[in-house]
């Protein structure tokens, strides 16, 4: 009896996550945090992908240098408008970086779609 639960709320989950996929909703987390994980490809995006950790964010608005944040929302992150300091010892501009989906973000971000 628990063994088909389980299997009915995997099976809500994905039609709920195929649901808001083709609907064009983001499935993504709202903010990149220090601390979060995300794909990096070095030598200004052309290095094969790997993981890192989010150890820093400025935001540069396209700037040399810019301000210290502890999270900004992910529609901010694109082109030179923000950097990060990983935790491989690299820095990166927000063209080098996407976050890394889990089954988990996108179950916890399609419940909270929801609403």
């Amino acid at each position: 009896m628990e063994v088909k639960y389980i299997y009915t709320i995997v099976f809500i989950c994905v039609i709920k996550f195929v649901y808001l996929y083709y609907n064009k909703n983001k499935i993504i987390m709202s903010k990149l945090k220090i601390g979060d994980k995300v794909i990096w490809k070095g030598s200004w995006g052309s290095d094969a992908p790997q993981q890192a950790i989010v150890e820093g964010i400025d935001l540069t608005k396209g700037g040399k240098y810019g301000d210290p944040v502890n999270e900004i929302e992910w529609s901010q992150v694109y082109d030179r408008n923000v950097v990060v300091t990983l935790d491989n010892g690299h820095w990166a501009y927000a063209s080098q970086i996407s976050e890394v989906l889990t089954v988990g973000t996108v179950i916890l971000d399609a419940l909270k779609n929801k609403r």
